[in-house]
């Protein structure tokens, strides 16, 4: 019988990976994105929470191209343009 690890999200019990660095990512991930929707929620308080949790999640899978952008490389975000389904 062969044994196989995995590794679970603690914040996110349905993503199974099999190696801790991903697992752990996975959790700085989510946990980047709950601090953002926190954030857009207190400042923004007619957005409803979904949306919050939505721009929240998108923002921080996508943190490098807003980094970048933040420091001046605009053209980062065209990446994630790219990558949106067509309207």
């Amino acid at each position: 019988m062969a044994v196989e690890t995995f590794y679970r999200s603690t914040r996110d019990k349905d993503s199974e990976v099999m190696d801790r660095k991903s697992a752990d990512a996975h959790d700085q991930m989510l946990e980047l994105a709950e601090k953002i929707a926190e954030s857009l929620g207190r400042n923004f308080p007619d957005m409803n929470e979904k949306h919050c949790e939505d721009l929240g999640i998108f923002m921080a899978k996508n943190r490098g191209a807003f980094t970048a952008a933040f420091k001046g490389n605009l053209a980062a975000l065209s990446e994630i343009n790219a990558a949106a389904p067509a309207e």
